[in-house]
């Protein structure tokens, strides 16, 4: 019960900015709102799919690559975000962006032992392209509308680490369970890219 609440909250959420950002796109024609819009729309389809089957199934889904492409997908769109921010932007000279992919290729390794292989490559490797970028913004130079966006950005991160490693320590349809926490604080994350976004851009 609490995971189909969790799923479905997020979906509108996502939804709604969704929704606002294609309008943004359409009236400003500017491409950080187009992009951002493709984020909700591939996060919102891949949470779409893992709702409709716990409530036409009851269970979560046997076949779990369509939410994880369509998740994939949200990622590539969060990274082409920042590269368009960070557009004519001198290159950040120091090795600390690198941890970022040497984070998740370790914890890569360690997921292996409960999920496929082949999705937890390709997490790693476009997670630690978004982690690799976050750190570069916070790092390089940046105007305070652009290192907001980085720091929100550094939170969806971690949220999304926080799930997978509660994922594999703990189980079951309760608060108790830290996923959920987690997965609530991601909503927030993603609701906060819009006006983070919006600040931004008008600046």
């Amino acid at each position: 019960m609490i995971e189909t609440l969790d799923y479905g909250l997020q979906f509108l959420v996502l939804l709604f900015c969704g929704v606002y950002t294609g309008f943004q796109a359409a009236r400003t024609r500017d491409r950080g709102w187009l992009i951002l819009g493709f984020v909700y729309a591939c996060y919102a389809m891949g949470d779409l799919y893992w709702l409709l089957c716990m409530l036409l199934e009851g269970e979560t889904p046997n076949v779990f690559y369509i939410s994880d492409l369509s998740w994939y997908a949200s990622y590539i769109f969060l990274c082409l975000l920042l590269r368009l921010v960070r557009e004519g932007k001198p290159p950040v000279r120091s090795l600390l962006p690198w941890l970022a992919p040497a984070f998740t290729a370790a914890a890569g390794l360690f997921f292996s032992r409960w999920g496929d292989n082949l999705s937890n490559l390709i997490a790693a490797v476009l997670m630690g392209w978004l982690g690799f970028l976050i750190l570069q913004g916070l790092l390089g130079e940046a105007r305070p509308a652009e290192r907001r966006l980085h720091l929100v950005l550094a939170a969806f991160f971690l949220c999304e680490y926080g799930m997978w490693f509660a994922s594999c320590f703990w189980s079951g349809d309760s608060l108790t369970n830290p996923y959920f926490w987690f997965d609530s604080g991601l909503t927030v994350v993603m609701a906060l890219l819009v006006p983070v976004y919006r600040k931004g851009a008008a600046d």
